[in-house]
């Protein structure tokens, strides 16, 4: 019985010595010889020196290992082992793919300066959470992508990121940028519970996919730096406002960059963009209203379609017409959307495909689509009669007749109590006219006349 009480004594000791160990390496690559039951140990401190076949000795012997203390580890160059199928790995670099897929759930990088951390180097591990310091130089493609219990992420300004580097952590909720400048394609994909984003602000690139399906994100703050949205950046996030204003630098917005955000309902253009990507905020089913910069040149293919609930245009900065694509504001009720323009451009978007078909606005002129027209409040009134269309004007002073191009077909004047005025339309004039009226009391209005 006594030699029996020791024996268990004995084991239990073992056990509980090994499972927190501190192992001094004076020569890299000796790990497995220095650890004998590595399968119970959880907590590991590493000195001295490692290289890439101790770190795949903890990722394949270590299946219980939670944290991973490489603060005081001094990372050597290594040749001769295959690993992952490479034999050269460089010094102060952890390998492509060196702890995915582990249970580590804690990590402390090493202090060397210029650490380098590969591809997928933590890749689906159950790290709660990552501190990039800023000694870290780069971190490649997809390091901390599939970390399902990652929940919080520091970033340094230093560090150089890869595309995908987060994506797919389903349980992040808050990131701190630090003073990142630029975010890769698909930082942040796929993190379904993303909520706080500290530091956005400082960002002068945002590239394709970096939000995209982060659905908790309610709220991003641009900053004046930002130069850039890239395609399907915030695509089906849960934005409710796009605030662009202060992005003086911004000239364009990529493609699908706000598709399917249903929860948007205003968005505000910075001053500078001049092109708007194909399918921007398709099926931003509650956007309201939308506010075009000056500087707008460009629209790409259905990029305000779906847009359901749209109901105010502002394009009153515009010198012009935007070129636009195909199908712009499909699903748009633009009979009942205000599009409010200037004086000078009034004519243009009142004979412009896509455009003619809202309610347009200036301070001086109005237009409306329904026929016949009856615009009591206006004093105006339209009709056609087959090919004969009658303008009544009850402002007393003179009508005149446009076609799209701006040319004057008819002009009649009165100092009576009505104006009114006829004209034979041919196909060469088109379908849609614009009924220009002036009163004697200087009121001047206006009505777009679409012949169906």
């Amino acid at each position: 019985m006594k030699r029996f009480s020791i024996t268990i004594f004995l084991l239990l000791a073992v056990l509980v010595s090994v499972k927190a160990i501190t192992v001094n390496l004076t020569e890299a690559g000796t790990l497995k010889t220095l650890i004998d039951n590595p399968a119970i140990v959880t907590e590991l401190r590493l000195t001295g020196k490692a290289d890439a076949t101790d770190f795949n000795f903890i990722a394949t012997s270590m299946p219980s290992l939670t944290t991973l203390d490489l603060g005081a580890v001094t990372i050597v160059a290594s040749k001769g082992t295959k690993i992952n199928g490479i034999s050269h790995f460089a010094a102060n670099f952890i390998p492509e793919g060196a702890f995915a897929g582990t249970t580590i759930k804690e990590i402390m990088l090493p202090t060397t300066p210029g650490l380098i951390i590969g591809d997928m180097a933590f890749e689906s591990t159950a790290l709660t959470s990552v501190v990039l310091p800023d000694n870290v130089n780069k971190v490649g493609i997809g390091a901390f992508a599939g970390c399902q219990d990652l929940k919080i992420v520091i970033i340094n300004d230093k560090t150089i990121l890869g595309s995908h580097l987060f994506s797919n952590c389903q349980a992040l909720s808050t990131v701190n940028l630090g003073s990142a400048s630029k975010l890769p394609a698909s930082t942040f994909e796929g993190c379904t519970t993303l909520e706080i984003i500290e530091g956005a602000e400082a960002l002068t690139l945002i590239e394709s996919k970096v939000f995209s399906s982060c659905r908790t994100l309610t709220a991003f703050e641009f900053g004046e730096s930002l130069t850039a949205i890239g395609a399907e950046a915030f695509a089906n996030t849960n934005l409710t406002t796009v605030d662009l204003g202060i992005c003086r630098q911004l000239t364009s917005i990529g493609d699908y960059a706000f598709v399917d955000c249903r929860d948007i309902t205003a968005v505000n253009l910075g001053p500078a963009i001049t092109t708007i990507g194909t399918g921007c905020f398709l099926g931003c089913e509650n956007l309201a209203t939308i506010t075009l910069p000056a500087a707008c040149e460009t629209i790409g293919d259905y990029a305000m379609a779906r847009c359901l609930a749209l109901s105010s245009v502002e394009a009153s900065d515009l010198g012009g017409v935007p070129q636009t694509g195909n199908d712009v504001w499909r699903g748009v009720d633009q009979p009942n959307a205000r599009l409010n323009v200037s004086d000078e451009t009034f004519n243009d978007f009142a004979s412009a495909p896509q455009w003619n078909e809202f309610r347009i606005t200036s301070p001086t002129y109005t237009s409306d689509v329904d026929l016949p027209v009856t615009d009591t409040m206006q004093r105006l009134e339209a009709s056609f009669d087959g090919n004969s269309l009658t303008v009544i004007s009850y402002l007393n002073n003179c009508v005149s007749l446009y076609d799209l191009n701006g040319r004057c077909l008819a002009s009649t004047e009165t100092d009576g109590s009505e104006c009114r005025l006829t004209f034979d339309t041919d196909i060469s004039h088109g379908n849609i006219f614009i009924v220009a009226a002036d009163g004697l009391d200087g009121t001047r209005k206006a009505l777009k006349i679409i012949r169906k």
